[in-house]
């Protein structure tokens, strides 16, 4: 070979090498591109599934706003239309007053007195918030319809491009966990603070009026105070704080400002709820002399004997007329002798209502596959504390709620 064909047949390698690396290159150019595309359509759809769930909390707030806005409404768990334990529709909120039936506050229900769900459906609270139920009561997942939401596809027509849920979830029907000494509310004869008893549901370590209780945001942080505090049987018996205006609580004192906190609404068929009050304050003993087997018996009694009622109490004064706690007392067993409906009506009267103005609101939200409208490319989740206030709404719907706690929620939140 000459030194020319030796030169050549270098120069010939050379190209071919170089001529690899651009086609490498091109290649991972492309597959580059590919991957920023599929990513910049994930961060789009996730977008949309996001922008949907702010909608359903839009919606669902508009909807408690107008249904529980004014005064002179009562709401309620469906627990006390009848619903029994276990159901997933149990924990839907209620409003009654000023409609025939109830306005049932999730997506999807048909105001019936009895609520029902047709269609597509999506748990908005399930075992990650309540865990895997032990007891019969009390731990309820919660299902809600979906709305579809129309939207442009790329040859222009509209067609279902996403769908949206949502739940609202009444707080004043739980036991409030974190009341400071300034705000206890006191009455009857004993002159004790109206605080109830959570050691069955919190732990025996728990201490109610901890100066470090009023950092708290969310229910899970007690777990940083409270040794083995498991959220899953307190998430609908107990929360952070119930704030009740004045008119709501009307046997109450204002503390602070323009709320009595920690207002318990009677419109609950809530076991452990009922027995934290029968076993307050928090100590072994409680203020009535109740044991364990009274207590969880009598709670039993009062929740089967609302649910059986059909129908909320219109105030307080209703729940005493109906005699339903001495009834519940008389049947229970063993007997609750030590205590009468009026002495344990009176000892918790100055935080007793028939409506609550706290409120939860869980939104989800997802985005559909162009391609069949049916695959769920996406979804979202959020989560608000509402609360209503002394203004009122410019719109005329009573009393005007605003959002006091807001926060995304992954599928282990759920």
């Amino acid at each position: 070979m000459t030194p020319a064909a030796g030169n050549r047949g270098f120069a010939l390698v050379i190209a071919l090498t170089l001529l690899a690396l651009l086609v490498l290159i091109i290649v991972a150019l492309s597959a580059l591109a590919r991957v920023n595309s599929r990513i910049a359509a994930a961060s789009m759809q996730q977008a949309q599934a996001r922008q949907n769930s702010l909608l359903a909390l839009q919606v669902a707030l508009g909807e408690l706003q107008r249904h529980a806005g004014p005064d002179g409404r009562n709401t309620g768990m469906a627990g006390v239309a009848g619903i029994a334990p276990q159901n997933t529709f149990r924990q839907w909120t209620g409003v009654w007053g000023g409609t025939i039936s109830p306005v049932w506050l999730v997506s999807g229900a048909d105001n019936s007195p009895v609520p029902s769900l047709p269609g597509a459906r999506v748990i908005m609270v399930g075992s990650h918030t309540v865990g895997s139920p032990t007891n019969s009561t009390d731990q309820e997942p919660v299902e809600v319809g979906l709305i579809e939401v129309p939207g442009p596809t790329p040859s222009g027509t509209l067609r279902t491009t996403g769908r949206l849920g949502y739940w609202v979830g009444d707080e004043g029907i739980k036991a409030s966990a974190v009341i400071s000494d300034e705000e206890l509310q006191f009455s009857g004869a004993t002159g004790v603070g109206v605080r109830p008893n959570f050691r069955r549901l919190i732990g025996s370590t728990f201490v109610p009026g901890s100066a470090s209780n009023g950092k708290l945001i969310a229910l899970e942080q007690l777990k940083i105070d409270v040794g083995g505090f498991s959220l899953g049987p307190a998430f609908h018996s107990v929360t952070l704080s119930h704030h009740a205006l004045t008119a709501t609580a009307d046997g109450g004192s204002p503390r602070p400002g323009d709320y009595v906190v920690g207002a318990f609404n009677v419109n609950t068929t809530s076991e452990s709820a009922w027995r934290a009050f029968l076993e307050f304050p928090d100590s072994a003993n409680s203020v009535f002399g109740l044991d364990g087997a009274r207590t969880l018996s009598a709670a039993r009694q009062i929740r089967d004997r609302i649910a059986a009622r059909g129908r909320p109490f219109e105030s307080p004064s209703d729940l005493l007329a109906s005699g339903l706690i001495q009834q519940s007392f008389d049947h229970a067993s063993p007997k609750v002798t030590t205590v009468t409906e009026g002495d344990f009506l009176a000892e918790l009267r100055p935080i007793l209502a028939a409506r609550s103005d706290t409120f939860r609101i869980r939104g989800y939200g997802d985005t559909l596959s162009l391609a069949d409208g049916t695959t769920v490319e996406a979804s979202a989740y959020c989560e608000a504390i509402v609360q209503r206030i002394p203004a009122m709404a410019s719109t005329g719907m009573g009393r005007r709620f605003v959002v006091t706690y807001f926060r995304w929620l992954g599928r282990d939140d759920i």
